[in-house]
C-alpha cells in the first residue's frame, strides 16, 4: 500500500527538485530525505523509507535541470533515476560528480548558467554541463570565507548579475563583462530577498539589522523605508508571541 507519512527530522536545508522536496538532516548531515511526489491540494508527505546517505557533510540541495544535486563540504553528488513514488522505490546510488566542496549554505544561488556557490577559493559556477568554473577575477574578501560569509546571494536576470549581500557590503558580479564590483550599505544587513518589480527587473529588499526595517533597492525608485503595524501583525512579533525569526511580505499596490 501507500507509504505512511512520518514526521521528518529538523532540516539544515530544504530544496525543491521537480515534483518533490528534498531535505538535509540537521543532526546527521550525511543523510538526505525526500517527499513523495507532491499532489496539488495536499501537504508534502515525508517518509522514513525515502532517505539516503552520502559520504559527506551536506550543505544544500539544488535542482540542476531536473536532477537532485547535493552540495557537500567535500564534493558534489547527484541522484539519478525517476526516484520513489508514493508506494516506495528509490533513486540510483548517489554519484559524485566533483571534488569541489561548498562552504556556505547562504552562498548557494541558481542562475540560468547553473549553480553559484562559495568554496575555499572563492565563488564558482557549477554550469549546466556540470563543469566547475571560477567566476571573474577573485577579489580577496570573497576568497576569505572566515571573514566573508554572505547573508544571501541573489541572481538578477534583468541585469544578468550576481549580488553577494554581506553585512556591510554588497558585491556585484556581472556575467556580461565578467567582473566584480563592490558597494557599501547604509546599515548592517541581516538578510535579503529578490522581489519582482514589474517590467524593471528585480527589486532587492534588505533587512537592516540596525533599524529592523526593510529597505528597497531598484533602478526605478529611490531608497525608502517602510513599516507596517496592525493589531494582529507586527514585524517583530505575532499576536504577542516573540518567536518570529524572519518574515517576508510581498505587497502590490494599484
Amino acid at each position: 500500500g501507500e507509504l505512511e507519512a512520518d514526521p521528518p527530522p529538523s532540516f539544515h536545508h530544504i530544496g525543491v527538485v521537480g515534483d518533490r522536496l528534498f531535505g538535509i538532516n540537521a543532526e546527521n548531515r550525511s543523510e538526505w530525505w525526500c517527499t513523495k511526489p507532491l499532489v496539488e491540494g495536499y501537504a508534502p508527505e515525508w517518509s522514513s523509507f525515502l532517505q539516503g546517505i552520502v559520504g559527506d557533510q551536506l550543505v544544500a540541495v539544488v535542482d540542476m535541470q531536473g536532477t537532485p544535486t547535493l552540495l557537500g563540504e567535500n564534493g558534489i553528488w547527484q541522484l539519478h533515476g525517476a526516484g520513489p513514488n508514493a508506494f516506495g522505490g528509490s533513486f540510483a546510488p548517489p554519484r559524485k560528480i566533483s571534488h569541489v566542496g561548498c562552504v556556505s549554505r547562504s552562498s548557494v544561488c541558481l542562475t540560468k548558467y547553473g549553480c553559484i556557490f562559495q568554496t575555499d577559493r572563492g565563488y564558482v559556477l557549477l554550469d549546466n554541463g556540470l563543469q566547475i568554473q571560477e567566476i571573474g577575477n577573485p577579489i580577496e574578501p570573497l576568497t576569505n570565507r572566515q571573514a566573508h560569509t554572505p547573508q544571501r546571494v541573489i541572481y538578477d536576470p534583468h541585469e544578468d548579475e550576481l549580488r553577494v549581500v554581506e553585512e556591510a557590503y554588497t558585491y556585484y558580479y556581472s556575467f556580461i563583462n565578467g567582473k566584480w564590483s563592490r558597494a557599501s550599505t547604509s546599515a548592517l544587513v541581516t538578510d535579503a530577498i529578490a522581489l519582482p518589480d514589474g517590467d524593471s527587473g528585480e527589486t532587492i529588499m534588505t533587512i537592516q539589522q540596525s533599524t529592523g526595517f526593510p529597505a528597497y533597492e531598484s533602478e526605478s525608485a529611490d531608497q525608502e523605508t517602510t513599516y507596517w503595524e496592525t493589531p494582529w501583525i507586527k514585524f517583530d512579533q505575532i499576536a504577542g508571541f516573540g518567536r518570529l525569526w524572519r518574515m517576508y511580505l510581498a505587497l502590490r499596490t494599484d
